[in-house]
């Protein structure tokens, strides 16, 4: 074989107590044709030392080693590098089930541009793997657009064809927290061809995530960077009314929990820029529950919670009246 099959690319920081339990199973796999993508993204504990072990001993491990710029960097540098046919994504604390590319590699005979597989769940206070929300039993039969978010948001479960990320310049967002959302959104809705596997072969570490990004601060405006973007992707993009009412909706909620949970020096630049998102989707002339929703004095999440029911039930109101705001 001279060509890559796989690549899969490993954001690396401060894992230590990982990062060995992971490379060993991917080195375990029983089909070899593949490579690892390390970027070690300013480690300070053992890490870089743990992946420079590893290079030596498998030549199919390439190690880069960069001054911390985010996971975000680390995956878009290793897509333009990667030399595999198919990309998948790892987080450096998780770990892979023996079987996964042999399953992902029936599946590419027909040249599909996304390959979905299911996960289970470790939790690292118990060591219990269990079947949890990613598992597979809980995916669609088929693959449609309209039910995209049945297969989770997340880019750990998905191999890619790297013509098509390249091909539709899907890189993951400069964000601290979501960066991944929007490959998800634009991948899922410019894919021809996407194949499930109803099996889980991902072990996603629950309650302890490696990656500084990964714990959700009080201050962190991630949530409205990422909706502006996959706003105006979505808004752009050729598709059923309906569906753009149900992605934008839901990443719009996403920004408004965020806010209830600011601290307090943060909570009022936060309703502020949330108060903008709001104005901009209300002038987008879609008519859906935000034209009927405020943020206003809204502090906790319980009020939150209220203020969107209200909102949905003014919508819900105005749509059988047939009146249009």
């Amino acid at each position: 074989m001279n060509e890559v099959k796989f690549s899969i690319i490993i954001p690396v920081w401060n894992v230590e107590k990982f990062i060995a339990n992971c490379l060993d199973s991917v080195l375990a796999q029983s089909y070899k044709n593949f490579e690892i993508i390390c970027i070690n993204d300013g480690s300070t504990d053992k890490s870089p030392q743990i992946l420079q072990e590893y290079s030596e001993k498998d030549p199919r491990i390439v190690v880069i080693n960069q001054e911390q710029a985010g996971q975000y960097a680390a995956r878009n540098m290793a897509i333009g590098i990667a030399k595999g046919e198919y990309i998948g994504f790892l987080d450096a604390d998780d770990y892979i089930l023996e079987g996964l590319f042999s399953e992902c590699e029936t599946h590419t005979h027909n040249n599909p541009d996304v390959i979905i597989f299911g996960a289970k769940t470790l939790n690292e206070k118990n060591k219990k793997i269990k079947t949890g929300q990613y598992t597979a039993k809980f995916f669609p039969r088929k693959f449609n657009s309209k039910n995209l978010f049945a297969f989770h948001t997340v880019s750990w479960n998905k191999f890619y064809r790297k013509d098509f990320l390249i091909n539709n310049d899907i890189k993951f967002s400069p964000t601290k927290i979501g960066e991944d959302q929007i490959v998800f959104v634009k991948s899922m809705l410019r894919a021809s061809n996407v194949e499930l596997i109803n099996k889980d072969f991902y072990i996603y570490r629950k309650h302890w995530k490696a990656a500084p990004q990964s714990a959700i601060p009080t201050n962190d405006f991630s949530a409205i960077e990422n909706f502006y973007t996959i706003a105006d992707f979505v808004l752009k993009e050729d598709i059923a009314e309906a569906l753009k009412l149900k992605i934008l909706g839901r990443y719009l909620l996403k920004t408004t929990t965020q806010y209830a949970k600011a601290d307090s020096e943060t909570k009022k630049a936060y309703g502020e820029k949330l108060s903008e998102v709001y104005s901009f989707m209300k002038s987008s002339g879609m008519n859906y529950w935000w034209n009927y929703y405020s943020i206003e004095n809204k502090n906790s999440a319980k009020e939150l919670r209220i203020e969107y029911l209200k909102s949905k039930f003014k919508f819900t109101l105005f749509k059988i009246l047939g009146r249009n705001k």
